[in-house]
């Protein structure tokens, strides 16, 4: 199991605030495993109800959890989270260890 966390900030140049139990954004992680040949791929949505409303420039963490597939061999593996299907992205590299 893969557990990182991501933060997201309100970076609205009106300082709107933003709703996040009525506008709950999803998120795409791409996962890149040793000896696959394609990327591992899901589509989710935030559990936003506990995050509330977030003010403009505050920032709300999620703790995120990605199953590593039990077929992984160990080296560095890849990944990718996205907001949304079009939104910012942000990339890491990890080791898998047996």
């Amino acid at each position: 199991m893969l557990t990182f966390t991501v933060t997201l900030t309100n970076i609205d140049a009106f300082d709107k605030p933003i709703n996040f139990a009525f506008l709950c954004p999803s998120y795409v992680e791409r996962l890149d495993v040793p000896d696959f040949s394609t990327s591992i791929e899901t589509t989710r949505a935030l559990n936003c109800e506990p995050a509330g409303t977030l003010a403009g420039g505050a920032s709300a963490t999620f703790e995120m959890r990605l199953a590593i597939p039990s077929g992984a061999s160990p080296g560095t593996a890849g990944l990718v989270w996205q907001l949304g299907q079009r939104g910012p992205a942000a990339k890491a590299q990890f080791l898998i260890r047996l």
